[in-house]
């Protein structure tokens, strides 16, 4: 039963909706699907093997904010505000861990096995340059491992014996025919299993990058959705509302080339960023009890030395900061109420 908010809404339905519209079912007709494989129009079959591929490079991010007191008369019940401070995101790459990197904000310790260097950075636009570390992050990594493919490596005798042997392809577990090739990784080079030639040719690497946030719909993408928009490139969201967003892409242009036809075409990374919390809906804290003991490892620093002017200097500020807003909220604030200054 369909309902109409009114008679006039009811009777355009009628005349014009009501029985002629009609939904086609799919027949039994034989359709190709796109690893040339013929499949019943009504039988619905995965062939997204690509998408069971490990992505390459994951990234695993969070934000940091301070409460900042706030007096607006158009909105009377908020006291406070939150000010994204600082942020940290870790690469993780899975095919080599040598490639993983620690990008972190306010003090930060950025490993890069070609510079190993230390960066710091202080100040409030952390959202801006959050996406611009990504950008930046991103642009390399695809003109480092993504935008060549790595040649096949040559088959070991196991590895031989193993293809000449193969009766199904490994990739959509179906029995091989004459167009039987070599399958590998286009990051490392190496030897994966026999495969169908449309298989092997379908298997490719996604081009996008996941970054994940714990709440990130609830909390840490409000903070730097804004600054997703600093050009005319594409962003994608899948809403729930709209406050809130399950996953959100911000498209990339990483290279650009020119087709048979003399036309320059734009190539395309995407940031594709997701919510752990739609996939374990609890606390981290309550998360990490779940580990077993040999699988979460608790750090604990015993011992801090003090041997460079930068630590010094950012504990002094620290410090420095915790004093201020005590004496700012503790003393002066009682003491003297709204004729305070805002800035001392």
């Amino acid at each position: 039963m369909q309902l109409f908010p009114s008679q006039q809404d009811l009777n355009n339905h009628s005349q014009y909706d009501c029985n002629k519209i009609c939904s086609i079912l799919p027949s039994s007709q034989l359709k190709k699907c796109k690893t040339g494989e013929m499949i019943p129009e009504n039988i619905l079959k995965f062939t997204s093997y690509e998408k069971q591929l490990t992505v390459p490079f994951i990234i695993y991010a969070d934000f940091e904010c301070l409460l900042q007191e706030i007096q607006d008369a158009a909105l009377p019940n908020a006291s406070h505000i939150h000010v994204p401070y600082s942020f940290a995101y870790k690469i993780v790459c899975s095919f080599n861990p040598a490639l993983n990197k620690f990008v972190a904000y306010k003090i930060v310790c950025s490993f890069n096995p070609a510079l190993n260097k230390f960066v710091t950075y202080t100040g409030l636009d952390s959202p801006k340059v959050f996406i611009s570390k990504l950008t930046e992050d991103a642009h390399y990594i695809y003109n480092t491992y993504l935008k060549h493919c790595k040649p096949m490596q040559p088959l070991n005798s196991d590895e031989q014996i193993a293809f000449d042997n193969s009766e199904l392809c490994y990739i959509c577990q179906s029995a091989l025919d004459d167009t039987k090739v070599r399958d590998h990784c286009h990051l490392t080079g190496t030897f994966r299993g026999a495969a169908h030639s449309k298989c092997n040719l379908n298997f490719k690497i996604q081009k996008f990058i996941p970054i994940i946030f714990h709440n990130l719909s609830g909390y840490d993408l409000h903070l730097f959705v804004k600054d997703l928009a600093y050009d005319y490139e594409a962003i994608d969201i899948l809403p729930q509302n709209k406050e809130k967003y399950i996953s959100l892409s911000k498209s990339l242009i990483v290279d650009k080339y020119v087709d048979k036809s003399g036309v320059e075409k734009s190539v395309y990374l995407k940031l594709r960023f997701l919510d752990s919390f739609r996939f374990m809906a609890s606390s981290i804290d309550k998360l990490a009890k779940n580990l077993a003991p040999e699988i979460a490892i608790q750090m604990e620093r015993l011992k801090v030395l003090y041997n460079k002017p930068t630590y010094i200097g950012f504990a002094v500020l620290d410090l420095s900061k915790l004093l201020m807003y005590d004496f700012y909220y503790n003393f002066l604030k009682p003491l003297y109420n709204d004729n305070v200054p805002r800035s001392i």
